[in-house]
């Protein structure tokens, strides 16, 4: 039997057997009762408190202190009534705990995803053999596992589950226009409502598909030189059903969501502010959709088809341009076939993908799903093209097995090192938040950590991912990601404790926590604070984290500690931090150290610089670098510390101890976390 005849035959065993690969890979890294942080903490939150209760809590106290309304970023409600289902199953035949049966509900829900990849190729493709190449690609490749794998119980999983669902539903709408297919259209969109905000990006894309399609069929029947207002109502006539359906399709969601007391209009013009100026927004999602990438780097188009590369330049550079081809030929071979249906799906897939990565690396996991389904369309058609070139079209299976092969081992060697993330630095704070802390106690800082306060800490937070606005919460999200980013960033501590104030409601305490992961972060903290972009303006450096690469003795049998181009050199019991450049050295304006477990902090270090020079082999220019070096208690790492940032409150919690600071008392102290009790 030919591979043609195996594949029409057996397609429904390789689909089966892509998702046992595309569920394995994700649920091999699961650790029992441990859960990945951030967003999923907050998921099995409302989870576990939906199966103590059978309800979610009407208001969330623990999340944006004073509180919330649950609705407002409430469970996904399809994930958590799937994940119960699937932990009542689970507990006829297993002990099982409901957070391990969360995890591997996540990677069962990632395992979807290549089965609605398959219904969408197949759908525009109408065969089955590009289906299962797109379905391979999509349940492994890195860009979407890294993002949907077992520990991650959060929404990731369904959304691009629905994303090519209800692609796959608004082409059916189109293309059959019957009272069923805008029933599971609209079906499919509403649950889709009931997981993700920015739902409508698919309900967008759907009427962008008709939009094409009439702008293509006109432009093929009367040619681009005769547009006229009557050539015009004809096409209208013409495709008058397509227009009825599709607004079957809308004002039927209009209705379910307004009967949920959803507004599809606002949430239309939201998704569509955010498509064109996400900055005003400051944190719709998340930080990284601020973090733009462009459509002329190569290594954009990577992230955007999957990230399928093992690092061999010749395999990259194949499966790359395996990819490419595909995707061009796709819309080659449409046109050339005056295929008006198909090449304006396409054409939308291509134009609102390319659009939608550009707006945020974040995107890339969505992207990722476009582009591998229309790789997989160009290589049904590239088949067909083919015809009986026999030898052509092995060569061309066989560069589709080897890009699925190469896929899957990616993906099976990422798989165990995707579990839940373990770090006894954080852990104990949270046990010592948990123990030691008045129950009702406020617990302040960056948003990032803000789940964990509340679903592990099991304290009120100041501001988490959970995102809410002004009008469904007191102050919301961008209210309190600038003030907590302004309480980091400036030297003010009156002015610091006023923005504290403003958020403590009837809690008798507040505590505030300052971490080793802000350090990179300061950009955004910097940025939202205090409006100083470091990506744009001199004036506001950032804090430079460089880790220890090695240590060795000079000539003289002075320690010499290497950080990349700084070395700091232990001579006469002193630590001298030394920037080196070629052959010259400038020394550091300030080291700040651990001696004796407390912090000691040397400014204009007396040296003789002769012999410093000698003892690196370097000239030591008499001139000082403006900047303090910090050095870990284990000396790890160092951090170079800009002198805008040299006096900021976040400078003095976490690189000074607390030190300097008289209204930040610290409580609890490690490598990454310090914990202080505001005195208020």
């Amino acid at each position: 039997m030919n591979i043609s005849k195996f594949l029409e035959k057996s397609w429904i065993l390789i689909l089966l057997i892509i998702f046992i690969i595309s569920f394995w890979v994700r649920a091999v890294g699961i650790i029992p009762d441990k859960i990945l942080s951030y967003d999923p903490v907050f998921e099995y939150r409302y989870l576990r408190y939906l199966v103590d209760f059978g309800t979610i809590p009407v208001w969330d106290e623990l999340g944006y202190y004073v509180g919330r309304p649950s609705g407002v970023f409430g469970p996904a409600l399809p994930q958590e009534i799937l994940t119960i289902f699937i932990y009542n199953l689970l507990k006829f035949f297993i002990s099982i705990s409901l957070i391990t049966a969360a995890t591997y509900s996540a990677a069962f829900f990632g395992a979807l995803i290549p089965i609605a990849a398959f219904l969408l190729v197949r759908e525009i493709s109408n065969n089955n053999w590009g289906a299962l190449l797109s379905a391979a690609l999509i349940g492994t490749a890195p860009q979407i596992l890294i993002r949907t794998f077992g520990a991650s119980y959060d929404t990731d999983q369904l959304v691009l589950f629905f994303i090519l669902v209800t692609l796959w539903l608004g082409i059916r709408v189109i293309k059959f226009k019957t009272p069923s297919s805008i029933f599971l259209a609209t079906t499919g969109f509403f649950l889709f409502a009931t997981m993700w905000n920015m739902f409508t990006y698919t309900l967008i894309l759907s009427f962008a598909f008709f939009i094409f399609y009439f702008i293509f069929s006109y432009i093929h029947k009367f040619g681009i030189k005769t547009i006229n207002f009557q050539k015009i109502k004809e096409n209208i006539f013409y495709f008058k059903n397509e227009i009825v359906s599709l607004l079957v399709l809308f004002f039927s969601l209009f209705v379910f969501l307004i009967l949920n007391r959803t507004n599809l209009i606002e949430l239309i013009f939201n998704i569509l502010g955010f498509a064109f100026a996400a900055e005003k927004l400051i944190v719709n999602i998340s930080i990284a959709e601020l973090q733009t990438v462009s459509l002329l780097d190569v290594s954009t188009w990577i992230l955007s088809m999957g990230r399928i590369m093992i690092g061999n330049e010749l395999v990259d550079i194949i499966i790359f341009s395996f990819f490419i081809s595909m995707i061009l030929f796709s819309l080659y071979y449409l046109y050339k076939n005056k295929k008006i249906f198909e090449f304006s799906i396409l054409f939308t897939l291509i134009v609102f993908g390319s659009y939608t990565v550009i707006r945020g690396i974040r995107f890339t996991e969505f992207t990722s799903a476009l582009f591998l389904s229309i790789i997989g369309i160009g290589f049904s058609y590239f088949l067909i093209f083919l015809k009986d070139e026999k030898i052509y079209k092995s060569i061309l299976i066989g560069l589709a097995i080897f890009t699925v092969l190469i896929s899957f081992s990616i993906a099976i060697e990422m798989g165990p090192k995707l579990g839940p993330d373990t770090d006894k630095n954080w852990n104990d704070a949270w046990e010592f938040l948990k123990k030691n802390t008045n129950e009702l106690s406020l617990v302040g800082t960056w948003w990032d950590p803000g789940h964990m306060i509340a679903g592990l800490a099991e304290r009120r937070n100041l501001a988490d991912g959970a995102h809410c606005g002004n009008k469904d919460c007191l102050f919301g999200i961008n209210d309190r990601i600038t003030d907590t980013g302004r309480i980091f960033s400036i030297e003010n501590e009156t002015e610091a404790l006023n923005l504290i104030r403003k958020y403590k409601g009837t809690s008798p305490e507040v505590y505030w926590i300052a971490s080793s992961d802000l350090i990179g972060k300061f950009q955004w903290i910097q940025y939202f604070g205090t409006g100083c972009d470091a990506r744009k303006e001199q004036r506001c450096p950032l804090y430079l984290q460089i880790g220890l690469q090695n240590i060795n003795n000079s000539e003289y049998g002075s320690l010499i500690l290497n950080y990349g181009n700084i070395k700091i050199l232990l001579k006469d019991n002193k630590l001298i931090p030394i920037y080196i450049e070629k052959r010259n050295g400038m020394l550091f304006s300030e080291i700040i150290y651990y001696e004796n477990e407390k912090i000691k902090s040397i400014k204009d270090i007396e040296i003789n610089s002769t012999e410093i020079g000698k003892e690196l082999n370097i000239k030591l220019l008499n001139q000082t670098i403006p900047y303090s070096l910090y050095l870990s208690k284990k000396a790890e790492y160092i951090v170079i510390i800009p002198p805008n940032l040299r006096n900021s409150i976040f400078t003095k919690m976490f690189f000074f101890d607390g030190e300097g600071l008289t209204n930040f008392e610290k409580v609890f102290s490690n490598e990454d976390v310090k914990i202080f009790k505001v005195k208020l």
